[in-house]
């Protein structure tokens, strides 16, 4: 269930900005309200614009300061180059017409093997295609044929 917080009242937030005047931190402020937490106060500060410690922001200089890093030339690392698989040639693969799934479950399938679904949808009963995939797809030939259009570009 989702509790909303009660809106401030002009009361709560007068003495929010007289007590952030004062210097007191969110955490006291909220201390001093009733049902109110430091991250309210936070952000009611915010939305207002008032300011919580006036203190200005400079940065101070250490007590001893640290020795200058020295730099090190950037050399850039190169990886060697993932081999890309070429592009499969659809027009190549041929169509079996005597092709029968090896009806495996999700359990049975290894990597490179057809991960097409080829019965009903039981979760760990539904059983898939199984045989070897075509080089970088999902499917073996059959399903790749079946699921994919060629581009008429390659074909004409």
């Amino acid at each position: 269930m989702v509790t909303y917080s009660k809106p401030w009242t002009w009361e709560e937030i007068k003495l929010v900005s007289d007590l952030a005047s004062k210097g007191y931190t969110a955490k006291n402020i909220a201390m001093e309200l009733i049902d109110r937490n430091k991250n309210s106060v936070i952000g009611v500060c915010h939305r207002r614009g008032i300011a919580l410690l006036n203190r200005t922001m400079e940065k101070e200089k250490p007590l001893h300061p640290l020795p200058k890093k020295k730099t090190v030339p950037n050399f850039k690392i190169t990886k060697a180059k993932k081999e890309r698989l070429p592009p499969v040639n659809i027009y190549d693969i041929k169509e079996d017409e005597n092709f029968e799934p090896l009806n495996k479950t999700l359990m049975d399938l290894k990597y490179g093997e057809c991960k097409a679904i080829v019965g009903p949808i039981k979760n760990f009963e539904t059983l898939y295609c199984g045989h070897e995939t075509v080089k970088g797809k999902s499917w073996c030939q059959h399903h790749f044929l079946k699921y994919t259009v060629p581009d008429r570009k390659r074909a004409a």
